[in-house]
């Protein structure tokens, strides 16, 4: 099942478009290329070297429409706030280094999403996602 369908999958053609824009009858790819009533999504993964381990984590992951939508908020939340966090060092207001985490956003809400209660997870180095993801304010963590 898939989740949302990437744009370079789509098969609308231009004209088609054009066709829809015009009042034709025929239905409207365009709009619905970039979203689906599908409730939850699986993934397959790559089969898994072992180490030290008798047997395989799962090799399939699934993720309902909400997580999804959880995970994806999380990510531009983080980009907004590694945003901030570059114009404030641009404008002299932060001191020292900014070392930003764009373009990783997906690294941490992914593991902190798997994380279960007895998991520890630390960072010291561009982590101003991982402290919005494991419950640190945005304010708490640009003004600090």
């Amino acid at each position: 099942m898939r989740f949302l369908s990437p744009l370079w999958q789509d098969s609308t053609s231009a004209t088609e478009n054009l066709a829809n824009k015009n009042g034709s009858s025929q239905p409207q790819k365009q709009q619905q290329r970039n979203s689906s009533t599908a409730s939850e999504a699986t993934f397959d993964t790559r089969p898994y070297k072992l180490h030290k381990l008798e047997e395989a984590p799962s090799s399939t992951a699934t993720c309902s429409r909400d997580e999804a939508l959880l995970y994806y908020r999380q990510m531009q939340i983080i980009r907004r706030i590694e945003s901030a966090a570059g114009n404030l060092y641009k404008e002299k207001a932060v001191r020292g280094f900014c070392h930003l985490y764009s373009g990783q956003e997906a690294i941490c809400v992914g593991m902190v999403g798997v994380l279960r209660p007895q998991d520890s997870i630390i960072t010291a180095y561009r982590d101003h996602g991982w402290a919005y993801v494991m419950g640190c304010s945005v304010t708490s963590k640009l003004f600090h």
